[in-house]
């Protein structure tokens, strides 16, 4: 019995140790990390092709858990992605490769999660991101050339890709030259350049979205110049002589200019030269008319 119970113990000393040893989990096996998917709503920024930022932390990772992006180069995605400290900053780009659309936008960015334990892994980095109207619409105007006398179109389009939205509500800010006229729903400006005219004309144009967003836009109508008529003169009754006539042109005998010179009356050369010869021609006068005379006393 003892020779048989040997073996037995041998063999079951040897099962122990060669069963292997279950290992403790990992913290990448623990945790699900993440960047909140919720969409977030980004707004224009003025005379920029970016929107506002939208920033996001990292969720659910125990304390001393850090992260990076993974070196994705995203300038010319339409979400650009920057790492500001621990915060996963976000915004729209009107000038990335894909165009930004209504409603949800989002990229297919990743991040490296390493934890305390030096473990690691890798997660979306994708937030979703939903622009305002006023980001999706920058209305624009051409400049037209009109000849005196014509009536020219002005009309808006997107400065981005998705065509302008037919429910915006347009108008103008100031008084338009012209008595041009603005179609409420289109944004369209029409204006009668007067025949007599040489000048063009600005309109300064608001356009509202349906979010209550809106934009200012500017037109600018030139006048070629080409077939102006002059206005007619206009005539007085009694135009006094020498005075301005219509048209601005100048009749009559001009008026003398004013000297502005300091000097005294007779002070200068011109004026004493006039007087001596006046002085020489009085005196010749009277020898002429008294010669007669004095010849008959001469001898």
């Amino acid at each position: 019995m003892q020779r048989l119970a040997l073996p037995a113990a041998v063999a079951a000393l040897a099962g122990l140790v060669v069963a292997p040893v279950a290992s403790a989990a990992t913290m990448d096996e623990l945790y699900q990390p993440y960047f909140d998917p919720t969409p977030r709503l980004v707004h224009a920024v003025p005379g920029d092709g970016v929107s506002t930022n939208a920033e996001y932390t990292l969720q659910g990772a125990p304390e001393g858990t850090t992260w990076k992006l993974d070196g994705q180069n995203t300038e010319l995605w339409k979400i650009q992605l920057e790492r500001h400290g621990d915060v996963l900053s976000a915004r729209l780009n009107h000038y990335g490769n894909e165009p930004v659309a209504a409603g949800e936008n989002t990229v297919p960015g990743r991040a490296r999660v390493t934890y305390p334990d030096t473990s690691w892994e890798y997660i979306d980095a994708a937030p979703v991101l939903v622009p305002d109207d006023a980001f999706l619409y920058d209305p624009l105007y051409d400049t037209v050339t009109a000849d005196p006398g014509e009536t020219a179109t002005l009309t808006p389009h997107n400065n981005f890709e998705l065509p302008l939205p037919d429910n915006a509500q347009w108008s103008f800010t100031r008084t338009p030259a012209f008595g041009a006229t603005l179609d409420a729903h289109t944004g369209a400006i029409t204006v009668a350049v007067p025949k007599t005219s040489y000048d063009g004309a600005s309109f300064d144009v608001k356009v509202t979205f349906a979010d209550g967003t809106s934009r200012n836009a500017a037109a600018f109508l030139k006048n070629s110049g080409k077939g102006v008529v002059a206005p007619p003169p206009t005539t007085t009754a009694n135009p006094k002589p020498g005075g301005s006539q219509p048209g601005g042109s100048q009749t009559g005998t001009a008026k003398p200019v004013p000297s502005t010179s300091n000097a005294p009356a007779g002070s200068s050369p011109l004026q004493k030269a006039a007087l001596v010869v006046g002085i020489l021609a009085v005196v010749a006068g009277i020898a002429a008319f008294a010669m007669p005379y004095v010849q008959q006393f001469l001898p």
